[in-house]
């Protein structure tokens, strides 16, 4: 049986270079908090190979933030957006609305409707480019 991910704070999965003392504040769960996303984001900025307007680029990290950066580097979604379809692109949110519980691959509705926000904040502004 795999073993699951420890995490802390909104989010934060515990790694062995980690030095939390606990208990943890708000502020010391907002720092990892920013610091997570940062590194996210980086990861997000460095993969895609193509212009994004703001909401495509949140959508991307909200999404990368939720499966892994591995996942998101090795998913359809990045690779269509790579090579220019992006409503193709856009209909690989949706992919990612499963969950491993007891050992099988599960729908989640939460990651249903998070993966339909995601679309929405996706593609908000694409349809206004000139």
């Amino acid at each position: 049986m795999p073993c699951r991910k420890k995490t802390i704070g909104w989010g934060h999965v515990i790694t062995d270079r980690d030095r939390i003392t606990p208990p943890l504040t708000e502020a010391d769960a907002h720092a990892l908090l920013v610091a997570d996303v940062a590194r996210v984001a980086d990861a997000v900025a460095r993969a895609v190979r193509t212009a994004l307007d703001q909401c495509m680029f949140d959508a991307l990290v909200s999404l990368a933030y939720n499966i892994g950066i591995g996942a998101f580097l090795g998913s359809t979604l990045l690779a269509q957006l790579n090579a220019g379809c992006v409503l193709a692109a856009a209909d690989q949110f949706k992919r990612w609305d499963k969950a491993t519980v007891n050992g099988q691959k599960v729908r989640l509705e939460g990651l249903t409707r998070r993966r339909a926000v995601e679309t929405q904040l996706f593609l908000r502004d694409w349809g206004k480019r000139t």
